[in-house]
């Protein structure tokens, strides 16, 4: 039972995901402050290594942290005499007394340190120290970068929304403007996130001079609107004061969070000092966290060896005061009615973690006998209790629980064997409950079940009167003798079936059961569970559970994934950095099988169904597992090619005719569970016919949540005939939902057969598309006395997809319907219209809204230009056109003056910004703030010759073509912002538009 830790630490990094921070005694991090360079040996210059000729050399930052790695030159009249590089803070070196200037080689620093302005002398002092002033770094970090503490931050921005108005701040100028900035990641429906945002503002009110308070939101949960109406509301009385926003400069990833909220600091030097996970609802714990970095006396903290905390870590309480209960009784007062089941009860046995462990203890009341966890009120702690059980196949484990404990901090949890977790509940049961059902034996077998109470938070800091988990009534009922209609899954190998019992059924590309005669088996899906252990493992292996031979990493199941990921991959040591390669894939199995993989985490029962390519991967592992039988821990077992039935599964259903459940669900014996999540079973798309208005595809991403490109659900359809198609998409209002099309075309070969596998065509969103913004968001609303006036109350930044594709005529097109953040959830609808044209010239913008940096001749970053279409200056038409790839010229460039653009974050038109009043009175752009010359009247002149003898229908209406005076004016107005570098940076494209052409 001595894997119990390495478990644990695996489950709770999960509940840190759900908003819980948990730990064990002794878990911490492994990461320190980093050596940038290797120190060398102590530097030895003339004269004799003696005391007299001895001098040392502290380097700290100006902070008072001691740096390694950093090379520091003793110099005399301008020549180096001796060198050395720091190690632990200090350089050693021995050379002739003398007065010497020390100098810092610069290539030797850390990122984000800079040499000293003033030179440093010894003088007649052989103990000097050189401290390197340090700042936020000026560029941006690489989306590889992984801070730990110590490090300096990269600089980024973040743009506050709030009410009308949007406010852009730098980590660099909050930085230079306080004595700490203090960043709390969060998301807006994390529990434990709001418990504590009340506590912040209020130790924010009295440090917000000396410190600036951030809190960044998940992007794959939450929006900018999201964000935006959050901080409005704030704890429902006052909003709050600190800025909030979208991580959208990807913090969450450069810091490693899994668990939220985590607050991190950077002190006053642009370094990461600090950090701290889980909730913090103490007004006074918050003010000490102020305090102690605003401080005018603060030095920078050195972290302990091997931890990325600074703080001491919380060691877990060991037992006290407790008397261990007789657990050879357990059976007949904690499982009346399964006595032959429950082979016994035992408390942990393994000396490192039975020193921390509080026993389960047998209480009583006038109506039951139970079992209660002792470690109550003790916090942090940590309680188990074994259950061994023998199961046949079919029986149906349950059990009555009483918990109150505080909610998302003191868990609850149950795992089977040390390595699944069954159970995991916090919070207040409201008495006793039933957990009915938690696993069903599909073979029988010899089981145990780890009963765990949890307690990380301190409770003085919530008070709780009484928190307590109680279990009694363990509970096994087999299948069989139950009238509950359900489904339950049966071990082909445990059935005796063969390679003779499974057929492909080319209806569907599946494997069934077939040919065994009994109507309860056949036709039945054949299913895998790739994550976890199989009968195979256990028969072949010899073990249930495995430690990688390459180094300890934890333990793990011996699935098919996890063999091969340590022991048949390019993984199994520290080559992270790497593409994950499986040594006896192809590029395209390896590909299926981590996409497979990922979409396990959401099949409606945890199973995948077999298809060809996915067999002939069992196979293909099987031949490596053979022939490498004879090493790590595997025993020399016969492998043959039709051994991959025995990692397989089938279900059976029980107690209904019609394949139904209670509530009209259909059962898993033949019910696909990954439907429309993978090419190979997309659901077939409508296509609509001209004129037809209808959104006929359903687009349901409730449990889809993926990293590719939001994941979402896939649909095919073969093209009828070459042409346009247009790509249109429709959400409910109230959805949080910002719908993106993605495309995958699948050629039909000259023999008739078709490409292996789809490739990526081409992407649907709202990025350039008038069309899905002015449906999504309306621009103006013409009142009963024919005045036009812009409310803005409903903007939001969810819009729909909106897209004109031309499309050749036997292809298959997979449509990837997802969401454009990773994570977020929600429905929409989608169609696909045939508008029966060979081409079709689209207005739309000339911008994707993104930045290009631009490198000198040494690689360094030279400035920014902006993205969008290329343009060229057509002199004998007078105005600019796209520039097309063959050098030609394409669609004239227009000024848009009415439409929502690209450079107006709140989706005001130039029209807006140029004449709509602010409430400080003035427009958005200062007209008269041009020395000698006033824009006004000539931007009016603009706006009406945009108009003028155009009807509102016109797609030209409020558009005039981009000649070199209006470019050069709009771009002198944008650079008035700051926001550019004018005309030759393109900026003026956010506020432009073309007609793309789509088709022959």
């Amino acid at each position: 039972m001595g894997t119990v830790r390495k478990v644990f630490i695996g489950i709770l990094t999960v509940c840190m995901t759900a908003c819980a921070s948990l730990a064990l005694a002794g878990a911490s991090c492994n990461d320190s402050y980093p050596d940038f360079i290797n120190p060398t040996d102590i530097g030895v210059g003339p004269g004799p290594t003696d005391s007299d000729n001895r001098y040392a050399i502290k380097v700290q930052s100006e902070g008072g942290l001691a740096l390694n790695g950093v090379q520091v030159n003793l110099k005399k009249n301008g020549s180096t005499v001796v060198s050395g590089i720091s190690r632990n803070g200090e350089i050693v070196v021995y050379t002739d007394p003398d007065d010497y200037e020390l100098e810092v080689d610069a290539t030797s620093l850390p990122a984000g340190y800079k040499v000293p302005a003033e030179t440093v002398k010894t003088g007649e002092s052989k103990e000097v120290a050189v401290k390197l002033p340090s700042g936020v770094i000026s560029t941006t970090a690489s989306s590889s970068t992984r801070y730990t503490i110590g490090n300096i931050l990269y600089d980024f921005t973040f743009t506050y929304n709030f009410e009308d108005s949007s406010t852009e701040y730098k980590l660099s100028e909050l930085v230079a403007t306080h004595k700490a900035v203090v960043i709390n990641f969060f998301f807006t429906s994390c529990g434990p996130c709001n418990v504590e945002f009340p506590y912040m503002q209020k130790a924010y009110n009295e440090f917000s001079d000396d410190v600036a308070l951030v809190a960044l939101a998940d992007p794959s949960r939450d929006s900018a609107t999201v964000v935006k109406n959050f901080a409005k509301r704030g704890d429902g009385e006052n909003s709050y004061t600190f800025p909030m926003a979208v991580d959208n400069a990807g913090l969450h990833s450069f810091f490693q969070i899994s668990g939220w909220p985590t607050t991190i600091v950077v002190d006053r030097y642009g370094a990461y000092v600090y950090r701290d996970s889980g909730t913090n609802p103490s007004e006074s714990s918050w003010k000490a966290l102020f305090a102690r970095f605003a401080s005018d006396n603060y030095l920078q903290p050195t972290p302990p060896e091997g931890g990325d905390d600074p703080n001491e870590p919380t060691e877990n309480k060991k037992p006290t005061g407790v008397t261990e209960s007789d657990y050879r009784l357990m059976p007949s007062q904690i499982a009346p009615n399964s006595t032959n089941k429950v082979v016994k009860f035992e408390t942990e046995t393994n000396e490192k973690d039975a020193e921390y462990n509080w026993p389960w203890v047998v209480s009583n009341d006038s109506d039951y006998t139970y079992l209660t966890a002792s470690n109550s009120k003790q916090d942090p702690s940590f309680s188990i209790i074994y259950v061994e059980l023998d199961l046949k196949f079919g029986d149906m484990v349950s059990f009555d629980y009483a918990l109150q404990s505080l909610d998302g901090y003191d868990m609850f949890i149950v795992i089977l064997d040390s390595t699944t977790p069954l159970v995991q509940t916090s919070g207040d049961s409201k008495g006793w409950q039933t957990m009915k059902n938690i696993y069903i034996a599909n073979a029988d077998g010899h089981y145990t079940f780890s009963f765990v109470y949890i307690k990380y938070y301190d409770s003085s800091k919530i008070p709780l009167d009484n928190d307590y988990v109680r279990i009694k009534n363990i509970s096994v009922i087999n299948v069989a003798d139950t009238s509950e209609t359900m489904d339950v899954t049966r071990s082909i190998y445990h059935e005796g079936l063969t390679a003779d019992n499974v057929v492909l059924n080319p209806q569907d590309g599946y494997y069934h059961i077939a040919n065994t005669g009994n109507p309860n088996y056949d036709g039945a899906l054949v299913l895998i569970d790739l994550w976890h252990r199989t009968p195979w493992s256990t028969e072949h292996t010899k073990s249930s559970t495995f430690e990688p031979d390459k180094g300890t990493h934890g333990v793990f199941d011996t699935s098919m994934y996890y063999i091969s990921f340590w022991h048949f991959s390019n993984r199994g040591g520290e080559e992270d950095g790497e593409r994950l390669v499986y040594q006896f894939l192809n590029n395209n199995e390896g590909t299926f099988m981590n996409n497979l993989l990922d979409i396990a985490n959401f099949s409606d029962n945890g199973y995948l169904p077999v298809n060809q390519t996915l067999q002939s991967i069992l196979v293909k592992f099987l031949q490596k597992f053979n022939a490498e039988r004879n090493k790590y821990f595997y025993e020399s077992t016969a492998c043959e090619l039709t051994d991959w039935i025995e990692m397989c599964y089938f279900y059976q259903h029980y107690n209904s005719e019609n394949y139904k459940h209670d509530g009209g669900e259909e059962c898993f014996v033949k019910h696909d569970p990954i439907k429309g999540m993978a090419y190979m079973n997309a659901y077939d798309a409508v296509i609509n016919k001209q004129n037809d208005t209808s959104y006929p595809n359903h687009v349901d991403i409730t449990k889809v949540n993926t990293t590719n490109g939001g994941g979402g659900l896939y649909f095919k359809f073969t093209v009828p005939h070459s042409g346009v198609y247009l790509f249109d998409t429709q959400f409910k209002t109230g959805d949080e939902v910002d719908p993106e099309l993605t495309l995958y075309r699948q050629r039909k070969l000259v023999n008739g057969a078709y490409e292996e596998y789809p490739v990526y065509f081409t992407t649907i969103s709202d990025d350039d598309s008038y069309d899905a913004l002015e449906r999504s968001k309306p621009i103006r609303t013409t009142n009963e006395d024919g005045t036009v006036t812009v409310d803005r109350s409903n903007i939001g930044e969810l819009t729909n997809a909106f897209g004109y594709v031309y499309l050749t005529e036997g292809d298959v097109i997979y449509v990837q319907a997802h969401q454009f953040m990773t994570g977020v959830r929600g429905t929409y609808d989608f169609s696909v219209t045939d508008i029966e044209k060979d081409s079709i010239d689209w207005l739309v913008m000339a911008s994707d809204g993104m930045f290009v940096g631009i490198l000198d001749g040494n690689g360094e970053m030279a400035g920014y230009r902006y993205g969008g279409i290329n343009v060229g200056y057509d002199s004998e038409a007078g105005y600019f056109r796209e520039q097309l790839r063959n050098g030609e010229f394409g669609s004239p460039v227009y000024i848009d003056f009415i439409h929502a653009n690209q450079f107006d974050a709140n989706d005001h038109s130039l029209e807006d910004m140029l004449t709509l009043k602010q409430k400080d009175g003035n427009t958005t752009f200062n007209l008269r703030g041009f020395g000698q010359r006033d824009y006004t009247k000539k931007m009016e002149d603009y706006i009406a010759k945009s108009k003028q003898g155009k009807d509102e229908s016109d797609p030209l209406y409020g558009l005039l073509e981009a000649d070199m005076q209006l470019v050069q004016t709009i771009a002198e107005i944008l650079k008035w912002r700051g926001d550019n570098d004018g005309y030759e940076s393109g900026y003026w494209k956010s506020v432009a538009c073309y007609y793309r052409h789509i088709g022959n």
